[in-house]
């Protein structure tokens, strides 16, 4: 059987939005990095091109990444 050889990683990606290292579960099921937080609303990103907007009282609970 061939063994198939992988590349190794040659450069680590890492986030640098301090933003993106937070994760919000909304109550009608939805996760996604938190993006924007202001006084009554939050704005989260469920894809690199979707962001959603959503009253604070619809957050069902936050995951800080470290």
């Amino acid at each position: 059987m061939p063994q198939i050889e992988h590349e190794q990683e040659k450069t680590r990606t890492t986030v640098t939005n301090p933003l993106r290292k937070e994760i919000v579960y909304t109550t009608t099921g939805r996760l996604g990095f938190l993006q924007s937080e202001t006084a009554h609303t939050v704005t989260i990103q469920l894809a690199p091109d979707r962001t959603l907007t959503l009253p604070k009282e619809e957050v069902d609970c936050r995951f800080k990444l470290i």
